[in-house]
C-alpha cells in the first residue's frame, strides 16, 4: 500500500506537471510554426497519458453559478467507475450526481472545501453512487493543479477498489465464522509446525488435554502420546509427511495433565505452502468411551466363545439370510465336518455337506427352512446313514422382538 501511495503521489505530481505546461502553452503568445507543432504533439501527448491511465483522472474549477464545479478533464475511467459522461456531471453537478445522500453531500462540499485551501486527499477511501444506482467505494488522491481557467483547479486520481472491500469483508467475515467454529468446537482442533509442535490448539483441546493454552503452544505433540503407542504414531505420522499424503485418520491414546488415557480419533491434513510441507492441522474427537465399549464388547465375545467352545452340544448360530454367526468345534466334530466348510460363513454350503449324511434328507431341509422364520422352540431327533442319532434343540435369535436368526444346539 505504502509503494502504490508513492506512486499515486508520483502520478498525480506528473500530471499536475502536464496540466501546468498545457495551460501555459495555450496562454502564450502565436510561436512559429514548428513551436506551434512541438505545442501540439506535447498537448497530444498529455491527453494519451490521461486517457489510457488505469485509474480515473478528472480536473475540475469553481464556477459561481450551479453547479458550482465544472470539470474539463474526464478521462474513460471515470466514465466506468461513476457510469457518467463529462458533460452529463457537468450538468447535474458532481455532489448532486454522486452523492444523492444529504449527509454525504454535505461531507463532500465540506471536504471539497477543505482540499481548496490545499488540505488534500492522500489514498482516502470514499463511497460514491454510481448512474446505475451501485455504490462503489473509491480510493482518491488530489492535488490543486496552478494556472488554467479562473479559479482553483482541483486533479484528482480514483481507484475503484469496491472488489477489493468486498473481498476483504467476505475473508475478515469467513475468517470470523471459523475462529467462532473452533472456538465452539466440542472436538479439539489443533495446528502444529512441520516438526510436530503446536502452533495452535482451540479452548476443546484445553479442556480435554487438562493443559493451559500457554502449556500447549510449543509443546512436542507426539510426547502427549502414550508411550507403548508412541513409536507407532511417529512413524504413522512421518510417513504421511514423506510421502506428502493429504489426508490420514487414525486412533492414538494420549496423556492428560492428570494422567489420565483420552483415545483420539483423529483426522490429520498437511499444511502446504509453495509446495513445501509447513505443518499439520488436525481434528480430533475424544473417543475413550467407545474405545472403552468396543473392549468391553471384545471381552464379552472371548467369554461367549470361551462358553461355547467348552460345551459339550454342537452349537450352531445362523443369521436369518444364511450366514453362519457363531459354530463351535463340537459341532463340526459331530458332524464330521473337514475343516474348509467348517471355517466358512455360509449356512448352506453346511446343508449340502451334511445332507448326504442323514437317513431323510428331504424332510430335514424342509424343517430347517420353515424353522428360519419362527419364534418357536422346537425339538427333534435326527438319524444318521451310519446309525447314529442326534438330538435337536433350536430357538429364534430375537432382537427388539424380530427374528434375527436361530440357534442350533446338537
Amino acid at each position: 500500500m505504502k509503494d502504490q501511495s508513492k506512486t499515486k503521489k508520483v502520478l498525480i505530481q506528473e500530471l499536475a506537471s502536464l496540466k501546468q505546461k498545457i495551460a501555459e502553452l495555450e496562454q502564450a503568445k502565436p510561436e512559429p510554426k514548428q513551436a506551434a507543432e512541438n505545442s501540439r504533439r506535447e498537448s497530444l501527448f498529455c491527453q494519451s497519458i490521461i486517457d489510457n491511465a488505469g485509474d480515473g483522472i478528472c480536473v475540475c474549477h469553481d464556477v459561481p453559478e450551479f453547479p458550482y464545479a465544472r470539470f474539463t478533464v474526464w478521462n474513460r475511467h471515470m466514465n466506468n467507475i461513476t457510469g457518467y459522461t463529462m458533460d452529463e456531471i457537468n450538468c447535474q453537478g458532481w455532489y448532486q450526481a454522486v452523492s444523492p445522500d444529504p449527509v454525504m453531500q454535505a461531507k463532500a462540499i465540506a471536504r471539497m472545501d477543505r482540499m481548496r485551501q490545499g488540505d488534500n486527499l492522500d489514498q482516502e477511501e470514499w463511497e460514491i453512487t454510481r448512474k446505475d444506482g451501485q455504490r462503489r467505494q473509491l480510493l482518491v488522491s488530489t492535488c490543486i493543479v496552478p494556472g488554467g481557467e479562473a479559479g482553483v483547479n482541483m486533479l484528482a486520481v480514483m481507484n475503484d477498489i469496491t472488489d477489493r472491500k468486498w473481498t476483504e469483508n467476505a475473508l475478515r467475515e469467513s475468517k470470523e465464522q471459523y475462529r467462532t467454529l473452533v472456538e465452539k468446537a466440542s472436538d479439539i482442533v489443533f495446528r502444529t509446525d512441520n516438526s510436530g509442535h503446536f502452533t495452535f490448539v482451540n479452548p476443546a483441546g484445553v479442556r480435554i488435554t487438562g493443559y493451559g493454552e500457554e502449556e500447549l503452544i510449543g509443546k512436542h505433540y507426539p510426547k502427549m502420546i502414550r508411550p507403548d503407542m508412541r513409536d507407532e504414531a511417529i512413524k504413522f505420522f512421518g510417513r504421511q509427511f514423506v510421502k506428502g499424503i493429504n489426508n490420514t485418520y487414525s486412533e492414538y491414546p494420549i496423556l492428560t495433565k492428570d494422567g489420565r488415557d483420552v483415545w483420539l480419533g483423529q483426522n490429520t491434513q498437511l499444511m502446504v505452502e509453495d509446495g513445501r510441507v509447513t505443518g499439520f492441522q488436525a481434528v480430533s474427537r475424544d473417543i475413550t468411551e467407545r474405545k472403552h465399549a468396543e473392549d468391553k464388547l471384545r471381552i464379552q465375545e472371548m467369554q461367549l466363545r470361551t462358553i461355547i467352545d467348552s460345551t459339550g452340544d454342537g452349537i450352531l448360530a445362523v443369521d436369518n439370510t444364511g450366514c453362519v454367526i457363531k459354530v463351535n468345534q463340537r459341532f463340526a466334530d459331530l458332524w464330521k465336518i473337514p475343516p474348509d466348510i467348517f471355517d466358512g460363513s455360509n449356512d448352506k454350503a453346511l446343508l449340502t455337506y451334511v445332507l448326504g449324511q442323514l437317513v431323510d434328507p428331504g424332510a430335514f431341509i424342509e424343517k430347517v427352512q420353515a424353522l428360519y422364520t419362527s419364534t418357536a422352540e422346537d425339538f427333534d431327533t435326527i438319524f444318521f446313514k451310519d446309525g447314529r442319532v442326534l438330538e435337536r434343540y433350536s430357538c429364534p435369535l430375537m432382537s427388539e422382538g424380530v427374528v434375527k436368526g436361530r440357534v442350533w444346539s446338537f
